[in-house]
């Protein structure tokens, strides 16, 4: 399904593309047509009809230039309605590799992220990840670095992520206007800027104190002065006074703004060049206003742009137009000659200063919102791009964690094995064993993907889900440091501690944890890891233990309602060893590291 109608709106935007391209030209010889005409109308003035059919080529020419203009922007967006779904159809096959990964969000410190491959190249984040500005990216960066959420929190979420699910059209116009008009490309690593750079710069700029508008002094002088030198301009040019005397009064124009010429040039320095992309950002904001949303959440976040007491466009191309405004003065000669007849920097600010006082809580609103609103899409597009996949049921009571046909998303589906598993209560504990490469970690790594899925509000890789949100922490890369002369056993022993750490604090946790205590003996290693398993189920916590350590399977006969025991299997068939990657009951029965080193030559 998906396949199918990403290809249809590929043809349809190759169309529209085509068309777009065929009215340019057109639009191009008209244009040559009236510009050549109004030229040759120059030389011809026999009759008065000429020069007046002339002076109408030139209005029609700057008609077709803005129509062309126009034109090149709807083959602009054209453009990037193709890559998008380009793009979607490569990722429906696997390859997502051509989006922002979040790499620069790896935190190796971090409870889970970086254990559960959420951000980095192949990561949960880059096959999401279809934000187009840089404040949808962090937030989605924050979803999935965030477990603990409120019941009502993640079912506004999953609401708005349903709802945004079935607007294809109003996703891809928003990307297609979040990417179109940009100065570099989104689809490459070096992420569009444009809505950090604006919110830092309003940020900055709105809690900074006013000056101008403080003076009277300034009030008055922007319109008297100004006044005053035209009604000089005009008895100058009806011969009453000397051109002379209005040189003066332009050079005091001229002094009067230089007085305050270091502020004002301090503001246009936070503002320069901002209106291009502020145009991006109220194409944004328009296709939100535009939309009917039928989620409540979705609803509040649209009335935070568009209702009855702020209207985000209005104010938006207010500023947009001003930002033009004072980018005159970029013209030289332009800004020498407004400055020394309208005084026009010192009208600009003072316009910006009042606009500012207006609306100095607006951006923080109006970014928040549409951050929210492109990382929702995001999801969003992984719900669409997966009609299978199903939204949990989220409980607020007793912890529980039941997953049906539990897949990892990464997974082709063609590849993918899925189990069931259950764990309800605190103070359980799944110890996991099984041969090498059977499944273990990979199934550690779906219930952790699916929970932290689950808490962001989205889609989860299972057919069921009842999920009572929870703090996840997780035990299976340990990471050495040189610069901090750690090894790898000390790594891990520190991340253990932090553990237990947080469950001596009464926190709740559920935690995975991967082949512990790798760098000692056998011995010791069974030794530390049934003393930690011990101190585990005394806590407010539960979670999964992988270990080759079947000697730990016989703790669950001691604590029969605290610990229980999964496995996955290997078998040698036909002289091949097979893998089912499905998960059973019990202790593993089987071992295959031997076998796996005689089969590649390792040892005869």
């Amino acid at each position: 399904m998906s396949y199918t109608t990403y290809a249809d709106r590929f043809t349809s935007f190759e169309n529209r593309k085509k068309q777009a391209e065929k009215h340019l030209r057109i639009l191009t010889i008209a244009r040559g047509i009236c510009f050549l005409s109004a030229i040759a109308s120059v030389f011809f003035w026999e009759t008065v009809w000429i020069p007046a059919s002339g002076a109408l080529m030139f209005v029609l020419f700057f008609i077709f230039l803005k129509k062309s203009n126009e034109t090149r922007n709807e083959i602009q967006e054209a453009e990037v309605g193709l890559r998008i779904n380009q793009l979607e159809t490569d990722a429906l096959s696997n390859n997502f590799s051509q989006f922002h990964d979040g790499a620069e969000f790896q935190n190796h410190a971090h409870a889970f992220t970086s254990d559960m491959d959420i951000f980095g190249k192949s990561s949960l984040f880059q096959y999401l990840n279809r934000t187009v500005t840089v404040g949808g990216k962090l937030r989605l960066a924050d979803y999935l670095q965030t477990t603990v959420r409120e019941r009502s929190e993640i079912l506004n979420k999953q609401n708005a992520v349903r709802d945004l699910a079935e607007r294809l059209n109003f996703r891809q116009k928003f990307a297609i206007h979040g990417t179109a008009y940009a100065q570099k490309e989104f689809f490459k690593n070096e992420y569009s800027k444009i809505e950090d750079d604006l919110h830092r710069a309003f940020s900055v700029w709105t809690s900074e104190k006013t000056e101008l508008t403080l003076s009277k002094f300034w009030k008055i002088a922007a319109f008297a002065f100004p006044a005053f030198t035209f009604s000089v301009l005009i008895l100058c040019i009806f011969g009453f006074l000397p051109y002379s005397l209005l040189a003066f009064f332009g050079t005091l124009n001229l002094t009067i703004i230089g007085l305050k010429l270091r502020y004002i040039n301090a503001q246009h320095a936070k503002l320069e060049s901002k209106a291009q992309t502020l145009s991006v950002v109220r194409r944004l904001a328009q296709c939100v206003a535009e939309e009917q949303f039928k989620s409540d959440y979705l609803q509040t976040l649209k009335s935070n742009l568009i209702s009855e007491h702020q209207n985000a466009l209005v104010h938006l191309k207010k500023l947009e137009t001003l930002l033009k405004r004072f980018d005159y003065r970029l013209n030289l000669v332009v800004g020498f000659m407004l400055n020394m007849l309208l005084m026009w920097d010192l009208h600009v600010v003072l316009a910006l200063e009042q606009f500012k006082k207006q609306n100095h809580s607006f951006f923080d609103t109006f970014f928040e919102t549409l951050s929210e609103i492109d990382a929702l899409s995001s999801l969003a597009n992984f719900s669409f791009n997966n009609p299978k996949f199903c939204f949990p049921e989220i409980s607020q009571d007793n912890f529980i964690l039941n997953i049906e046909e539990a897949g990892h998303p990464l997974i082709p589906e063609s590849k993918r094995v899925t189990n069931n598993f259950t764990i309800e209560g605190l103070q359980k504990i799944g110890i996991v064993t099984g041969a090498n490469m059977a499944g273990k970690s990979t199934f550690l790594r779906t219930v952790g993907v699916n929970m932290i899925l689950a808490s962001a509000g989205s889609v989860v890789c299972a057919k069921n889900m009842q999920f009572t949100p929870i703090e996840l922490f997780t035990s299976i890369r340990s990471q050495d440091s040189l610069s901090e002369n750690a090894s790898y056993f000390y790594s891990e022993l520190m991340r253990l501690k932090l553990i237990v750490d947080k469950l001596k604090r009464n926190e709740r946790l559920f935690v995975i944890i991967d082949e512990m205590l790798r760098g000692t003996n056998s011995k010791d290693k069974h030794e530390g890891s049934r003393g930690l398993i011990l101190q585990l189920i005394r806590y407010q916590t539960s979670g999964l233990v992988a270990t080759h350590d079947v000697q730990l399977g016989e703790l669950a006969q001691r604590f029969p309602g605290n610990i229980f025991n999964k496995r996955f299997e290997s078998e040698i068939i036909d002289g091949q060893l097979v893998f089912d990657y499905t998960m059973k009951n019990g202790v593993s029965e089987h071992l295959n590291a031997s076998y796996l080193m005689q089969k590649y030559g390792i040892i005869e």
